[in-house]
Parts: C-alpha cells; structure tokens; sequence
C-alpha cells in the first residue's frame, strides 16, 4: 500500500529516480486501519489492555476521586464552617450589639445569638398539651430561617417550624405559647430551618429584645474565609474578661482533618493512576513489539519500496491507538454502569481525562517499537527474511 502513501518521481540523468514521498495522510489512516483489521490479534489484545486500563482505573482511582470530590463538597458545607462560642461562665459577654458587629465583619457568612431553649406549649392548651423547644434568638432570623407563610416576626413574636405545628396540631400558624418561665408570644408565621441550624426545625424561634442575654454564638464563616483568622476576630470582639469560661467549637481543625483526608486520597489515587497507566504501557509496549519483529518482512518491503522511516513510525502509532481508542471507550462505558448503580460515580470530565490518557498511554507505548521497526535495515531483514 506504498502507492497510497507517497507517489511522484524525478528524473536524473536520464534515469528515473526512487519516488519522492508525497504525504497522504488519508491513504496512512486507510493503510493502518486496513492493517489493525487484518492483524486481529495484536489489535484485540491491545484493545482488551486499553478497556482493562480504563476499567481498572475508573473502579479504583475514580472512586477516590468521587470520594475526594464529597469530601470537598463537606468541607464547603454550611455545617462545616460554623463557629459556635457558648458562654458557659454566663459572663454575658455575647449581646445583640457584638452579633451586630460580627455580621457586618468580613469574612462571615451569618450570624446568630441565642439564648437558652425553653418548653413551650400552646396557651389554648393551658400547658397541657404537647411541648416543642423555643430559642429567643439576635441577628437576622433569616441567617437560620426561612419563611414559608406568614410574616417576619417583631421583638416579643414567634415563628413555628412547619413540622412543629403539625406536632401542635395547628392547621394555620396562628395562636400563641408560653415557655416555662410564664412568658407568653403570639405566632405570626412559619418557617424551615435552614442549614446548620437544623434543631430549629423541631421547635419555634423567638425575636429576642435586645436586654435578652444570650448563651451562644453561632457563626457560619465565609467560604474561602480562613476559619482561625474569624475565631480570633469573634473571640477578641467578645473580650471576655475570663477567655478560660467560654467553650469554642471551632472549623479549623475539622476542616484540617478534611484536607489532610482529601490529600492523601489524592496522592493515592495519582500513585494507584501511574500503576495502571504503567503497566498497561508495558503491556501494549511487548504486544506492539512482538508484532513488529513477527512482521519484519512487511516492514522491510515498505522501507525499501521507499516508505520513509517517519510514515513506519506513524503507520504503528495509528495501528495501536485505534484498537486503544476503541478498548479504552467501551472500558469507559462498562465502569460507568458499574459505577452508577453503585451510586460513587466521578465526573464526567474525569471519564473523559481518563479516556485520553489509556489512549494516550498506549501511543506512548508503541514510540520505541516503532522506532526500533523504522530504523531496521530493509536489505537485511529481506535477506534472512
């Protein structure tokens, strides 16, 4: 198939010349399908190297990086990020005006002060009746609520989650409760809780006035906000007089349990991605090597038909990576069903960089056989051919 590769002459000296390669590439593609097709072995055991590389790597490295990919989603979480200081001295050092400062800080996301839950009751009950917690909060209730029906409650007002009022039994959110203490407030409204404050949801919140003294603080710290930086600008605008009576539940060193996690997974994962990309090169490397030395005498024939040494390298790069193409595809495919049903399934992007480099691989692969297949000498491999 020399002629779909190159064609064309000159004349010297009255005689023809050897043909001046001319490059087609259309006529290589056609010469390295044409044989890949009827080399059926090399081309099948590559292929099932390529689909093992892919699978192998998908089930495994791929799984870490899904594991990875959540355990970032975690650290980013809102849950992740709170900072909660709890006045256990009851030094009153939080108040309504520090939750103000502290909102309007950079690097904090939300804020709320609370106050010591407390029972409360429907007053139609005449306390009798079933009891849910109450939080007399500062700050902006949307920090931890949203509002479903009804409005925003005013100091001295309540609202009510939604499963709490199916708890109380009330079709509307409406009525009013008393905590323990005797304090009664009316309900304007119902909400559901939003993240990290979930134990609001199994009660009401309460507007606080600002005299009202708070227990706890809880801080949602920004995103890309460094979390020991914000427990120290809290805790000096707190300024307690006695640092040793307030209890700090900080981020910092959750989210440093999470980075270390995520970055041993990570070089896991690239250490266990070098080994199956390793050794199915080495695998593809000896069955493109075993082909070559089996068909020296086609080779042979090609360079001294006057194919140049680069079109025998390109025509065994093409020969191993459309098997590879196909093998590492299908592999792609089979791991993602596995992968889907199992629920741990990594990006698709990932399925696609880990696609490019098994083909990748095995092109790399086949460099030194080809090579070594280019630079043979035809008049010596067609005489003890």
């Amino acid at each position: 198939m020399i002629d779909e590769l190159h064609s064309g002459s000159v004349q010297q000296g009255g005689s023809e010349s050897r043909p001046i390669p001319l490059i087609s590439i259309t006529g290589l593609l056609k010469e390295a399908f044409r044989s890949a097709l009827s080399q059926k072995v090399s081309s099948i055991t590559i292929l099932i190297i390529a689909g093992a590389m892919c699978i192998t790597t998908l089930l495994t490295v791929g799984q870490s990086a899904a594991a990875e990919t959540r355990i970032e989603k975690q650290l980013q979480s809102a849950g992740s990020r709170q900072l909660t200081i709890t006045d256990t001295a009851k030094m009153q050092v939080i108040s309504a005006l520090t939750v103000q400062v502290l909102a309007n800080s950079t690097g904090i996301e939300r804020v709320l002060g609370l106050a010591t839950p407390q029972d409360a009751s429907m007053v139609s009950m005449a306390g009798s009746g079933p009891k849910v917690p109450a939080w007399e909060v500062r700050g902006q209730l949307s920090a931890g609520v949203s509002l479903v029906r009804g409005r925003w409650p005013r100091v001295g007002e309540a609202i009510i989650s939604r499963s709490s009022q199916a708890r109380l039994g009330l079709d509307q959110p409406l009525g009013s409760f008393e905590t323990t203490d005797g304090a009664r407030f009316p309900i304007v409204g119902s909400f559901v809780a939003r993240a990290p404050f979930d134990d609001f949801e199994a009660g009401a919140v309460i507007a606080a006035d600002a005299t009202q003294p708070l227990t706890s603080l809880h801080v949602v710290i920004g995103a890309f906000s460094d979390p020991s930086a914000v427990e120290q600008l809290a805790l000096s605008i707190l300024a307690a007089p006695d640092p040793t009576g307030l209890a700090v539940r900080s981020p910092a060193s959750l989210a440093d349990l999470q980075n270390k996690i995520g970055g041993e997974l990570g070089q896991y994962g690239r250490g266990l991605l070098l080994l199956v990309l390793g050794a199915g090169a080495a695998l593809t490397a000896m069955v493109v090597l075993a082909d070559v030395l089996l068909h020296r005498k086609d080779i042979g024939r090609r360079r001294a038909l006057g194919a140049p040494r680069w079109i025998i390298t390109a025509l065994l790069l093409v020969r191993a990576v459309v098997p590879a193409s196909v093998g590492s595809a299908a592999g792609a495919m089979v791991a993602g069903l596995i992968l889907s049903r199992s629920g741990s399934a990594p990006p698709v992007l990932f399925f696609l960089a880990v696609v490019a480099l098994t083909i990748f691989a095995a092109g790399g692969a086949t460099v030194v056989p080809a090579v070594i297949a280019a630079f043979q000498d035809p008049v010596r491999v067609l005489r003890t051919a």
